[in-house]
């Protein structure tokens, strides 16, 4: 459990942070629905829910080595979309520069 103010202060400002990024990338998803916007939508997601994943195996201890391995499945899953989304970016530029 958390056992100073810090420790509660930084916890609650990541969790804003965590929804806040979001909440952006998902209005970004919205406003441009492309495949590039859904997939950093969805690493974005995933980096967010493997974070707070570790905040309750760490912190809150609530099944440690379960919310361990999703932590980490979610942050392979993220690292994967991320990647995806870097390479299609890539060469969709790459392409386009050919193209014209």
């Amino acid at each position: 459990m958390v056992s100073t103010d810090m420790e509660y202060l930084l916890l609650l400002l990541t969790g804003i942070a965590g929804m806040t990024t979001c909440l952006l990338v998902g209005f970004s998803n919205a406003t441009r629905s492309t495949f590039n916007s859904a997939y950093l939508m969805y690493a974005t997601f995933a980096f967010v829910f493997a974070d707070f994943a570790a905040m309750v195996a760490y912190y809150y201890e609530l099944f440690p080595l379960r919310f361990y391995f999703i932590e980490r499945g979610s942050y392979l899953f993220g690292l994967y979309i991320l990647t995806r989304f870097c390479y299609i970016e890539n060469n969709e530029s790459v392409t386009q520069n050919y193209i014209d």
